[in-house]
């Protein structure tokens, strides 16, 4: 698998045949750091295969393994968790992680499959002082926009027609649930403050 799938990309990330690290005498030869990542990745499929683990707790095994690294290191441009996405959203320890790890490593809400609790940052391990609760967007969901416009006693038919649609729909969601980006304008403007505040809690 993973000569069919990782060696050639491997092959060429490291074009130079000796690979050189930043602020240390420490070389590795191509044909040595492509082997040693395959071996590690043979260990890990092992592991899967044979003991009643799951790829997320041998991730957050080897995100221990490093803790003490972890602190002393931050991005806002890569999420050091996977080295796959940018983060959006950051613990009260200064690492910022993405959504893809917040899903895999965060504690699911019992009543929302969607909601996800961060009780200790996967990097450092540090105990969050207050939980962090994160609300991802499903998958299958769209975009939705609101947007109100109107100003003065205006302002009151936007309110109506949201509760309108809320009872056309008949489920135990609120409203708010449905929007991801919301604005206005003049009263509108009060409104979409209204909706966003629900949006954040």
């Amino acid at each position: 698998m993973f000569k069919v799938l990782y060696r050639e990309i491997f092959t060429r990330v490291s074009k130079n045949r000796v690979i050189a690290f930043e602020n240390s005498r420490d070389v590795a030869l191509r044909s040595g750091f492509i082997n040693m990542v395959e071996k590690h990745f043979v260990r890990t499929v092992e592991r899967l295969v044979q003991e009643s683990t799951t790829a997320a707790e041998i991730h957050r095994e080897n995100l221990r393994h490093h803790k003490a690294i972890w602190s002393s290191i931050q991005s806002s441009s890569t999420c050091l968790s996977c080295l796959c996405r940018r983060p959006q959203y950051g613990l009260y320890c200064g690492h910022i992680i993405c959504e893809n790890c917040v899903v895999v490593l965060g504690e699911c809400c019992e009543n929302d499959p969607w909601v996800f609790k961060i009780k200790q940052c996967p990097l450092c391990e540090a105990v969050m002082s207050e939980e962090v609760t994160i609300r991802t967007h499903p998958p299958t969901a769209g975009v939705g926009v609101l947007c109100i416009d109107g100003g003065g006693i205006r302002g009151l038919v936007p309110l109506k027609l949201m509760k309108r649609i809320q009872d056309q729909i008949g489920l135990p969601i609120p409203f708010q649930r449905f929007i991801k980006v919301a604005f206005g304008i003049s009263s509108g403007k009060s409104s979409t403050a209204r909706c966003k505040c629900f949006l954040l809690h």
